[in-house]
């Protein structure tokens, strides 16, 4: 993927900050074609602009808009970092440090569309999958491989978790 310019990226800033995820993926469209190939790329976007987990509902508004700016700028270069976008000061306090919260956005914002085609194609039946990495919290180990309906279901990130760095489960089919 080309690298966009600052200029791109401070124009995709604002419409971002307006709350547009159309309008910045369209700045980022180069040469009429797009960088991005999946049609609900933009979607993925304005969840993330306009949706919080419950992982989150905790966190200061202060802290979380400029996040939710920096995870869309980070999804619109296809990058795994927000650092070219933000700088975090020193009024920062949250039990999650920046990266984290960008990620969760992001890990939200999948997790719903995830489900919605799941739903869509007729798949009744899901299951959690935890990381498997030595520092998994028990509630995604206990989570994982747990059978759910879209009733009962649980939201990802997962509320309780306690992992360094947040939630890193995902949603798979169970059969």
């Amino acid at each position: 993927m080309p690298k966009l310019s600052d200029e791109t990226l401070a124009d995709a800033a604002d419409a971002l900050t307006r709350g547009d995820a159309a309008g910045a993926v369209q700045v980022c469209t180069v040469a009429g074609a797009s960088f991005f190939a999946e049609p609900s790329f933009t979607a993925d976007i304005d969840c993330v602009l306009n949706l919080t987990p419950q992982v989150l509902s905790d966190c200061p508004p202060h802290i979380l808009q400029p996040l939710r700016i920096a995870a869309g700028l980070m999804m619109l270069t296809g990058g795994s970092s927000i650092r070219r976008f933000i700088a975090i000061d020193g009024d920062y306090s949250y039990r999650y440090d920046a990266s984290s919260v960008a990620h969760l956005l992001v890990s939200h914002a999948a997790y719903l569309r995830q489900r919605s085609s799941m739903v869509d194609i007729g798949i009744t039946k899901f299951k959690t999958l935890g990381s498997g990495l030595p520092e998994e919290c028990a509630t995604c180990r206990k989570t994982s491989r747990h059978r759910f309906t879209i009733e009962t279901l649980p939201e990802l990130p997962l509320v309780d978790c306690t992992c360094p760095g947040g939630c890193m489960c995902i949603l798979i089919t169970a059969s």
